[in-house]
């Protein structure tokens, strides 16, 4: 089939076009690499299948030393989990904003508005429903036991908005010697469908139609953990179906390059139910160039252009605790690092109870010369039992076992092995929040507790690089389906969660804001306003105020007093100039309407004695004086309009000054 054949059918399922043999070895293939890589991985599964026993304080039978004997199970790792999940929930996971888009600080005012409606509608999609909170408690929780939890990333057509629900590894499978989630050959999640769901799904035409054999499925290691500590097996469902949702490459169109597909199989059968194309982005090369399009584009010329590369779409998001050593996929979880101690913690503690029970309820070897009443004699206090034997034959009648008391050495070796999975746990008192004692310093007490939460600082730091790389397929998600895909315009790469990793605690942060504070208010030059607005919003959210910016949205600008006081004199001496100028000006104005008063008067004066000149040289003598006099007039106007500017300017200036 051709790559544009594919793309045409890219909203079908691609099974329908194709022919039952291909299919039978897709589906075949398909379960192969599922059960290849769980086998790769079996090791792993098997020591948290233990951790998990150790968490869920599963209690299974003893018969050893006898029946009945101490059964002890101390929860250090349990403790340590619920530790770790009390403090990284509220620091990584904020009340009021999760995430935020980040520009430089000097991008235009367009691109920062934005980005901050962007922020906004994020934050408002993923906090309102609740679904997803719920989900990161739940996962912060699980990821310190197991070590590796995954998230599915992904657009519910049915619920009709963006959802992100975490996945224990059981129903998540990859190759443990894999390089990473986007490097990897194939990712399985395994879902499990009644054939109710079966049918609503071939009914929607989203599953080929086609008969599933009833199949038994048989529980996971893990999940028969959670039987036992619930003390009861869970009955199986009659049919239910494990189906396997698969992200895998194959050459369909048989050009010696595998495209990213997913497909859909039914575990017990291996037949195909859907198969849909994962492009994501597509390299074309034509003539020497190399251009990278939408799978959309193009779609009519595919067959011109030799494909270079195919990007695959990745709804996976990996959370990891700590490395594993051997460089594996996997990380390990503290059930790992912690069970062997808490099993050596467990059976100390079990000793030492059974000795305690041997010594304090004794017992031993009768003669035969002690003649008891018939049964067993049981003690009691302030009860005795008569004997018929003398003193002297009890002294050397009765011979109790050799027991010894609780051993001081184990108890010892108890107290050490305990010490050392409170600090691979952090988990010790003062981390737990006891007080240290009344002669430690405060200053003491947090650098201790620095230096505890040092050691999850690299986890924190993972986890919140998956949230990032979470929050980014959300924002992937909106440009596709959001109901304003135009409004996503900025790159994902801008999205960062609002968490610090460096700041764990809450006297973490409060301590960083308040030297924050108090370094800006040192040198207020340095940061500005607008960074003293920030360092307060810091604080405030420090404390847990939610609403910092509301409290802060009338912020005024503070002045120096020295200044003020400057500006106030300033101001009185322009006053005081102003004044003077105008008290001048209305002077030289009042002088000037004389002035021109007299003029007018004179003017008229001499034009009624032209107008009554008989001589027609005395006339051309009068006209004269009369144009004289209309010059002067002029130049008292022209003087008289730059007095006005003057004062008009004087004026511009002291308001300016003022402001």
């Amino acid at each position: 089939m051709k790559l544009s054949k594919i793309l045409q059918y890219s909203d079908d399922n691609l099974a329908k076009h194709l022919d039952d043999e291909l299919l039978a070895k897709i589906g075949n293939d398909v379960v192969k690499g599922y059960e290849d890589d769980l086998e790769s991985r079996r090791e792993w599964e098997e020591k948290n299948a233990e951790a998990l026993k150790l968490a869920m304080q599963v209690v299974e039978k003893k018969t050893f030393p006898w029946p009945g004997a101490a059964n002890i199970k101390y929860p250090l790792v349990l403790t340590s989990c619920v530790q770790f999940n009390a403090r990284a929930y509220p620091a990584l996971v904020p009340s009021t904003r999760v995430v935020d888009m980040r520009v430089r600080p000097d991008a235009p005012t367009e691109v920062t508005q934005i980005a901050s409606h962007v922020s906004n509608i994020l934050n408002w999609e993923i906090l309102t429903s609740g679904e997803w909170e719920d989900g990161q408690d739940l996962l912060l929780m699980m990821l310190p036991l197991i070590g590796t939890v995954f998230k599915k990333t992904y657009y519910d057509p049915e619920k009709g908005r963006n959802c992100s629900v975490p996945l224990h590894p059981s129903n998540f499978v990859v190759d443990y010697w894999a390089r990473s989630l986007d490097g990897c050959e194939r990712k399985t999640h395994v879902q499990y469908k009644l054939p109710n769901e079966i049918e609503e799904k071939k009914r929607l035409d989203w599953y080929l139609d086609i008969d599933l054999s009833p199949s038994h499925v048989n529980a996971t290691e893990v999940e028969k953990v959670g039987d036992d500590a619930r003390g009861f097996q869970r009955p199986a469902e009659a049919g239910t179906h494990r189906i396997l949702e698969q992200c895998c490459w194959l050459d369909l169109d048989e050009d010696g390059y595998k495209e990213p597909y997913v497909v859909t199989v039914d575990h017990a059968s291996g037949r195909v139910l859907r198969l849909t194309d994962n492009f994501k982005q597509l390299t074309l090369i034509y003539m020497g160039s190399r251009i990278t399009v939408a799978p959309e584009e193009y779609v009519d010329e595919y067959d011109s252009f030799k494909v270079g590369k195919i990007t695959e779409n990745n709804y996976y998001t990996k959370y990891g605790f700590i490395r594993s050593a051997d460089g594996g996929f996997y990380d390990v979880g503290l059930g790992t690092l912690l069970g062997p101690i808490n099993r050596s913690v467990d059976s100390i503690l079990n000793q030492l109870v059974d000795a305690g029970t041997l010594s304090n309820a004794q017992g031993g070897l009768l003669s035969r010369n002690i003649r008891t009443r018939s049964g067993a004699i049981n003690v009691a206090p302030g009860r005795w039992v008569r004997t018929e034997a003398s003193g002297e034959e009890l002294r050397n009648g009765v011979f109790p076992w050799p027991v010894k008391e609780p051993s001081l050495v184990l108890f010892q070796l108890l107290g050490l092995l305990m010490e050392a999975g409170q600090k691979i746990g952090s988990v010790s008192d003062t981390m737990m929040g006891q007080n240290p004692g009344q002669n430690q310093a405060a200053t003491t007490t947090m650098t201790v507790l620095e230096q505890g939460l040092q050691v999850f600082s690299a986890i924190y730091k993972r986890v919140y690089r998956a949230m990032t790389d979470e929050f980014r397929k959300w924002y992937e998600l909106n440009q596709t389906y959001g109901e304003d895909p135009e409004a996503y315009q900025l790159p994902s790469e801008l999205l960062i969660p609002t968490a610090d990793p460096s700041s764990v605690a809450q006297s973490q942060k409060m301590l960083k804001a308040e030297a924050l504070k108090a370094a800006v208010m040192q040198a207020p030059h340095l940061y500005g306003f607008e960074g003293q607005v920030l360092a307060e919003k810091r604080y405030l959210e420090a404390l847990g105020e939610t609403n910092a910016d509301e409290l802060l949205a009338n912020a005024q600008e503070p002045q120096n007093p020295e200044a003020m006081a400057a500006q106030a004199e300033a101001e009185q001496k322009q006053a005081e100039f102003q004044h003077r100028v105008q008290m001048d000006t209305m002077k030289e104005q009042r002088e000037q309407e004389r002035t021109k008063s007299t003029i007018m008067k004179d003017m008229a004066t001499v034009k009624t004695k032209i107008q009554n000149a008989s001589l027609a040289q005395e006339k051309q003598a009068w006209q004269q004086v009369y144009d004289q006099m209309q010059v002067e007039l002029d130049l008292m106007r022209v003087t008289n309009e730059r007095i006005t500017g003057m004062a008009r300017a004087s004026n511009n200036s002291s308001d300016s000054k003022a402001a």
